[in-house]
């Protein structure tokens, strides 16, 4: 027997009504409670149309809203009103609109929701309503829809149950199914209790899937009936991505016109600086452009049916082609606006221009352990094992190459050159704590450290505040975690004084360490802010639930703080990255939304590193193809947002 309790969640429950009158009507004898409506729905037309209504001029000219159980049209320019019946259906010059969103024309649509998870063409929505208004069952289209073309491109020549349930949960629900609900689905299909045509029905008008589309339909479904002279709508297709010299196809094929003899002009309208790339097949639906230049380029489509032309503009948003090497850690440089990266196979630095596409790279003779800039940006510190490498970033070359005398674990730069190295690798308390040399000539030029942070425990990692003249750092595997620093003299080079936070437990706080661009402030990657003058608690920046930053970038021009944060499985020892970054309103840190980061060629990007250039634009670093780190086969690019 098939009743409502021997569902075993609410989201299944709410879709069995459906199915048990699908059931019901292929010759079961029982259905679940409240369901004799949706059986109706499954079996026939719900409710007769109640006439069909002609307006002037196009849907865009008026305001459509249901008010008392009727539907409201109001002009736009002369504000006059009509009103018409909850179920009818309102023919403009270029679409009709179906008011009759619980009816057929609701049906239909919910109908590609739940098979394809898409929102349906005009032509195709305008041909499975017609032929519900003629009679035919939801069940009878959802049988006609699995045995078409696209059903077998999305779920296979043979699926098994299994794939098909779950597809739909995730078509429906936006998610994952319940593993005893989609064994419950799966046992209905093998037992025969149902056909996959009942189950896809069913699915379909499940009170989880109508909420799911009413924001959409709620005021109509557009569709065109036979036999209408409508005017031509052009369509020039969504925006597109790509990369440098990849060619890109567009598609106009969804424009309509009183017959499908359309003719069609295709003009670029708008293209980066120095670009000149042609655009090919300019006079059919599907025109092609290779993009010769990063940026955003404006295309502009005209169709013309005979009797009546349109217009309609699309985009194409183009990266940088990818890097060809991955990167291991980056920096970005404000004095030269440029991305340093690290790379391994060969061991390089390279020195990326993100907003003209060119890469410049210096060979470095070992693996790198850690790498910083010096505050200016045009110098770099390499860090090996117990080697070290200074690199002039103007000139893109490797000046000096010398030994550290230790197994230090992060390195810092002067502006003048100087170099200073801590932590140890494989070590526990490191003496002496930190050493500095002449990164030009190797020369060793430390003095002692005294005082009672003399020396600092094993691996350690931190960011040099060059308006401050300090160093801040933590040492890694010490519970609790604290914040420690040391401070430079800029006359002598020598350091003079270290420290810690009055904090020992008081706040989570983990590396990597950040700085806000006037550098009061050290953020943690756990969120935790402190002042830079006494390591005090400032605030803290709001972060999902086991997310950590992994990259932060703050501007005091654009008054942000910008965010990358990664989801962090600690139990599987896995790390997903962000497909969107944060941005934090400064200086109160309050949480102005996210943006979701570049869709490349139709592929989804995450964030390694973001950054603010001199002038305040975001620059990122991500990779695509998957969100977890140095995944195979994925691509990496750097770009101004």
């Amino acid at each position: 027997m098939w009743t409502a309790k021997r569902f075993p969640f609410s989201s299944v429950h709410a879709v069995s009504f459906v199915l048990a009158a699908a059931l019901a009507a292929c010759g079961g004898s029982d259905t679940a409670p409240g369901s004799a409506s949706m059986s109706n729905k499954s079996a026939a037309q719900v409710q007769a149309v109640v006439g069909t209504i002609t307006m002037p001029g196009k849907r865009a000219d008026y305001k459509i809203e249901r008010v008392a159980g009727s539907v409201q049209l109001t002009h736009n320019v002369t504000a006059v009103v009509t009103r018409v019946g909850a179920n009818s259906r309102v023919r403009f010059d270029d679409f009709t609109y179906a008011m009759d969103v619980d009816g057929n024309a609701g049906m239909a649509y919910r109908m590609y929701k739940a098979a394809f998870a898409r929102t349906p063409d005009v032509r195709g929505l305008s041909y499975w309503i017609q032929v519900m208004d003629n009679g035919s069952s939801l069940n009878a289209i959802a049988q006609d829809f699995i045995k078409s073309s696209e059903y077998r491109q999305v779920y296979g020549i043979n699926p098994s149950d299994t794939d098909v349930v779950s597809r739909y949960y995730r078509n429906v629900l936006g998610r994952e199914g319940e593993p005893a609900g989609i064994q419950y689905w799966v046992g209905v299909l093998r037992n025969r209790q149902a056909s996959l045509a009942d189950v896809l029905a069913g699915f379909s008008e499940s009170p989880e899937n109508q909420e799911g589309v009413q924001a959409l339909i709620g005021n109509g479904v557009a569709y065109r009936e036979p036999g209408v002279n409508y005017i031509a709508v052009a369509d020039a297709g969504p925006a597109r991505t790509g990369v440098v010299g990849s060619a890109i196809t567009l598609d106009g094929s969804n424009s309509l016109g009183r017959n499908e003899n359309l003719g069609y002009s295709w003009t670029v309208t708008e293209r980066p600086a120095g670009s000149s790339a042609p655009l090919l097949n300019a006079n059919t639906a599907f025109p092609t452009i290779t993009p010769d230049r990063e940026g955003m380029y404006r295309l502009s489509l005209q169709i013309d049916d005979g009797a009546t032309r349109s217009t309609a503009t699309t985009y194409v948003s183009i990266a940088p082609p990818p890097l060809g090497f991955v990167p291991t850690d980056a920096r970005y440089s404000r004095g030269l606006e440029k991305v340093i990266t690290i790379s391994t196979n060969p061991n390089a630095l390279s020195i990326v221009d993100p907003f003209a596409s060119s890469v410049r790279s210096v060979p470095l003779p070992a693996p790198v352990k850690n790498f910083s800039l010096s505050p200016n940006g045009k110098l770099a510190i390499v860090l090996y094992e117990s080697v070290a490498s200074l690199v002039d970033l103007e000139s893109a070359t490797l000046v000096k190459s010398f030994a550290t005398g230790g197994k230090h674990t992060d390195a810092f730069l002067t502006d003048t050159g100087i170099a200073y190295f801590i932590g140890q690798t494989g070590g526990q308390w490191v003496t002496p704590s930190i050493v500095y040399f002449n990164a030009r000539t190797g020369e060793d030029i430390s003095k002692p450290v005294t005082g009672s942070f003399a020396f600092f425990y094993g691996t350690q990692y931190g960011i040099y505040a060059g308006l401050k003249n300090k160093v801040f750092l933590m040492s890694q595997g010490l519970s609790p975690a604290d914040l420690n620093f040391f401070t430079i003299d800029p006359a002598t080079n020598n350091v003079i004084d270290s420290g810690d936070s009055p904090y020992h437990g008081d706040y989570s706080m983990s590396t990597p360490l950040y700085l806000s661009e006037t550098q009061d402030l050290l953020f943690t990657s756990t969120g935790n802010i402190f002042n830079t003058s006494n390591l005090r608690y400032a605030g803290a920046l709001t972060l999902g639930s086991g997310e950590s930053i992994v990259s932060l970038s703050n501007s005091f021009a654009k008054d942000e703080t910008v965010v990358l944060a990664a989801k962090n499985d600690w139990y599987q020892s896995a790390t997903t990255l962000p497909s969107r970054y944060q941005i934090f309103n400064s200086p109160l840190f309050f949480p102005g939304g996210s943006a979701e980061l570049p869709v490349i060629e139709g592929k989804q990007t995450y964030g390694l590193k973001i950054w603010h250039s001199a002038a305040g634009r975001r620059v990122v670093l991500v990779q695509q193809g998957s969100a977890t780190p140095q995944a195979a086969g994925i691509k990496y690019f750097v770009m101004g947002l």
